[in-house]
This record gives C-alpha cells, sequence and structure tokens, in this order.
C-alpha cells in the first residue's frame, strides 16, 4: 500500500507519464525488497502444514474476492472505476480524482503484496525476482476471461461478474501454459506462443468492444 500510495504521489496531476512511474517504482522497490530479505532467496518450511496452507489462502481468496465484489458495488467503487475510465469527467462532477488515484494504487499493491505472499507459503520459498513478468501475465490472462465473459453473458457484466472472469482467465491461462507443455512445445518458444494467443484475444476484445461500445 505504501509503496501504491508513493507511486500515486509521484504521478499526482500528470507530471510524470504513469507507466514511466510504474517502471522506477518497480526498479526502487527491488532494491527496497532486497533489504528486506535480507539475501536473494528465502526458503520457507511448509511441508507440514501444506494443507492448512492452501485451505488458508483459498478461504483467503473468496474472502478477497466477496469484499472486492462489495467495494465495486458501492458508489465509492464505481467512482474508483470512473477514474480508470474517465479521470476529466470525474473532476467535473466535483470529485477530488487524486484521492481515487492514491486510493486504487494503494489497493491494488495491497493486493499484489498479499498474492505474493501466499505464493511464497505454496511455493515454499520466496525468491527476489519471482514477481516479474506477472503484470504482463495477468493483464494477458484477465482479457481472455472478459473476452469470453463477454460472449457468455452477452456483453453484460455485473462487479463480481467481472471479477469471476478475471479468475475464469487466469484458469484458462494457465491452463493453456499445461496443455502446451503436454504437447512438448520447446520451452524456449512457450512464451512467444502464449504472446500470439494472447495478441488474438486482446484483437478480438478490441472488436468486440468497438461493436458495443466498450472501451479497453
Amino acid at each position: 500500500s505504501c509503496a501504491g500510495i508513493a507511486v500515486a504521489l509521484v504521478q499526482r496531476r500528470n507530471t510524470i507519464e504513469p507507466l514511466i512511474a510504474g517502471i522506477i517504482a518497480v526498479f526502487m522497490l527491488h532494491s527496497v525488497t532486497h533489504q528486506v530479505m535480507g539475501r536473494p532467496n528465502i526458503g520457507v518450511i511448509t511441508t507440514a502444514y501444506d494443507a492448512y496452507v492452501r485451505t488458508g489462502c483459498g478461504l483467503l481468496a473468496l474472502c478477497v474476492v466477496a469484499l472486492l465484489s462489495l467495494l465495486f458495488a458501492s458508489q465509492y467503487g464505481r467512482r474508483l472505476k470512473a477514474f480508470g475510465v474517465n479521470r476529466q469527467l470525474l473532476q467535473r462532477l466535483g470529485y477530488a480524482s487524486e484521492r481515487y488515484r492514491i486510493a486504487g494504487l494503494a489497493l491494488s499493491n495491497a493486493l499484489a503484496a498479499l498474492s505474493g505472499c501466499c505464493a511464497m507459503l505454496l511455493n515454499g520459498y520466496a525468491d527476489i525476482s519471482m514477481g516479474f513478468g506477472v503484470a504482463l501475465t495477468s493483464v494477458g490472462a484477465i482479457m481472455i476471461g472478459h473476452y469470453l465473459m463477454q460472449l457468455v453473458a452477452d456483453h453484460t457484466m455485473s462487479e463480481s461478474g467481472a471479477i469471476v472472469c478475471a479468475g475464469a482467465g487466469i484458469f484458462l491461462y494457465f491452463t493453456l501454459l499445461h496443455l502446451l507443455l503436454f504437447f512438448d512445445i520447446d520451452p524456449i518458444n512457450l512464451k512467444f506462443v502464449l504472446g500470439l494467443v494472447l495478441i488474438a484475444c486482446l484483437r478480438a476484445a478490441q472488436r468486440a468492444g468497438r461493436e458495443y461500445g466498450i472501451c479497453y
């Protein structure tokens, strides 16, 4: 959360481009993470508690989904989403848009930290570089789920449905990953093939967005 607030303050009033601010924050947090961990990787002994760890992480994920559904169904959550779609409109309506920027980045970074803790417990270790590439993978996976859910739901989706579609996209992404490995795709070419699949899904989603007036 603190990292998200710091990035939001750096971006304040668009003095620095959001993408550039995010990249700078990643470089800086790499050093902070190393200082906190004390070394590049740490082993976590969870073998005796594997069942409890998996159950706990699963219940925690369900609680987070329920809380996010309630948040985005509220007026505050809708304004938070409106900031991402059209910040200028939010300002014209008289709301302090910078507060929503700070809240959104703090919330997203808190969820990222929580996900990292669960991944550490499930994998049994923590590595300083295990988070690199996750953002790109998650965006592509969520777009897969969003596109497929639009087809199923006839382009109408509630807040809880949007969260469910994100989980479905992640599940489909890793299912596709394991299928490619099952068919002996060379690991060197694996990301290239996955990239082609994500490009196809993104283009399909953009075509659907133009047809139904949805912004991506």
